[in-house]
């Protein structure tokens, strides 16, 4: 390996929270591969910022809450739009009674 290879400031911090932040995030309400996502998403973000909050571990956690809910909430949207969609839909008899009918050959 690289000798001159340097840690990034949040690789300690996410060795020591990952684990904890994806049952936060089960218990927030996503499922596990959504958590492992938010996690990420997560960390992406903190990876990008050139220096460490004042509290990162506090600022990580924060973060982590903040994604969690906002992918809660537009997974919660998308569901009522598909069921309010399927809900105003016309029952099948009465779409297929609304189609024109081929005549029938008389022979």
């Amino acid at each position: 390996m690289n000798e001159s290879f340097q840690r990034h400031w949040c690789e300690p911090l996410y060795d020591a929270k990952a684990a904890q932040l994806i049952l936060y995030g089960r218990a927030l309400g996503l499922g596990h591969g959504e958590a492992e996502d938010v996690l990420q998403e997560t960390f992406l973000a903190l990876m990008q910022m050139d220096f460490a909050p004042a509290k990162p571990e506090h600022y990580c956690v924060r973060s982590f809450r903040n994604r969690a809910l906002n992918h809660h909430r537009r997974r919660s949207l998308w569901r009522r739009g598909r069921r309010h969609r399927k809900q105003h839909r016309l029952p099948r008899r009465l779409r297929q009674a609304g189609r024109r009918r081929k005549p029938s050959r008389e022979t």
